[in-house]
């Protein structure tokens, strides 16, 4: 079979699978995500920036777990972490430190909602101290798609996709992993999209 028959198949395969309950399911679920991301925004703009309980409520409930945990708060479609605060243990961070960094994620994401436009320059100033460390697409695209589903989630699913599909295709192209190269993501996803013709994937919630 050659390559674009390949890919013909695959975008086929997905057609029928969007028809299943499983696929309906999912979409609904990933619909009710966004709106709790939205609403859990709301919520902690209006707490104390400097409270434990908001450093919680970031850390544990606006990122991205797969199933609610004596951590986690919430359960996501999108999950990055089992325990953030374990998993950045050789950092060795003070509850101060977890403050400033759980105010760093929210106002990412409370600045790109008021102004998306200007989420390049948010970026550059959120990576440009040593708090942003392992702070990567897998764990900030999520919630950016769910404020905002004009912006696609960039993860190891994502990531591995776009991989496997280009190299059917004989390419040698890759997403990455970093935030810093959030924005050139987009470019290469959107590039992506139109070069397989299937208009369906314009939609985020189908990419």
């Amino acid at each position: 079979m050659d390559r674009q028959k390949t890919i013909k198949v695959i975008i086929e395969n997905f057609k029928e699978y969007l028809q299943t309950e499983e696929a309906k399911k999912h979409l609904e679920i990933m619909k009710k995500e966004k709106t709790e991301v939205k609403d859990l925004m709301d919520k902690l703009s209006r707490m104390d920036k400097k409270s434990s309980e908001f450093t919680d409520w970031v850390l544990y409930g606006l990122l991205s777990y797969n199933k609610k945990t004596k951590f986690a708060k919430r359960a996501s479609l999108f999950p990055a972490f089992l325990n953030i605060k374990k998993f950045f243990k050789k950092f060795d961070y003070s509850e101060d430190e977890w403050n400033l960094i759980a105010n760093k994620i929210f106002n990412l994401y409370d600045k790109f909602r008021n102004n998306p436009d200007k989420l390049s320059f948010f970026i550059d100033e959120f990576i440009q101290d040593k708090y942003s460390r392992r702070l990567q697409c897998g764990a900030i695209s999520p919630n950016l798609f769910c404020l905002n589903d004009s912006y696609p989630i960039v993860n190891n699913r994502t990531i591995k996709t776009y991989n496997k599909i280009n190299l059917i295709l004989g390419r040698i192209e890759e997403l990455s992993q970093k935030l810093k190269d959030y924005l050139s993501n987009i470019k290469k996803l959107k590039e992506f999209v139109s070069g397989l013709g299937f208009e369906l994937l314009e939609n985020q919630d189908y990419l």
